[in-house]
Order: C-alpha cells, then structure tokens, then sequence
C-alpha cells in the first residue's frame, strides 16, 4: 500500500486521552458559558403567580366545589338511565327509589 495506511494513523487525532481538539475536549469554554435562562412561566402558571393571597383562597374553594360538584354530575345521567330501565322492565319500586336518589343528588348538585 506504500505507507498510506501509516500516514493515515498518524494523522489521526488521539482519542479518548484529552488532548486538544481530541474527542474529550469542550466545544467551548466553560467560562465563557452564559447561565441558563429561568423556565419560561407559562400561562397558567402565570396566571396563578400574579393572583394576591385573598384571591388564591377564593380559587381554592372554588376548586373544592368542583371537585365535590364533579361526581354528583356524572350521577345524574347514570341514575335517569337506571330509572328508564327500571321503568320499561316494570319495576316501579326500583324506579321510585331511583327517582328519590336522582332527587337527592340534583339537590346536592345545585347547592
């Protein structure tokens, strides 16, 4: 090969032993690095940031109310359906008793 392939070896770089321009060495100074920026606040977390403290409590409590609001909600299609059922197979104690719980979590729903 006439000595190509021992002049390509000594060409190349060392690797892997810290040497400059080697494969360890930093792209850039670690100096010269800036500091990273703080994480962008996003919308809502801004949101929330710029709230005073009587109003993050009015917040909370709203919150609470969905939280409790939430399953009396998803109560009231499930119970008509039970109604409807009971009614069609003929079953008109199910349905009464159906119809009073549907009356009790409207009730508590709106409240």
């Amino acid at each position: 090969d006439g000595g190509g392939a021992a002049r390509r070896r000594a060409a190349r770089a060392p690797e892997g032993d810290g040497a400059v321009g080697g494969l360890d060495a930093p792209l850039l100074p670690v100096a010269s690095l800036p500091p990273p920026p703080p994480p962008a606040q996003t919308g809502v977390s801004r949101l929330l940031s710029s709230v005073s403290n009587s109003s993050r409590r009015t917040l909370a409590a709203g919150c609470a109310c969905l939280f409790v609001r939430l399953p009396l909600s998803l109560a009231v299609p499930h119970l008509v359906a039970e109604c409807l059922v009971a009614v069609a197979a003929g079953d008109y104690g199910a349905a009464h008793g159906t119809v009073a719980a549907l009356l009790a979590v409207g009730t508590a729903d709106t409240a």
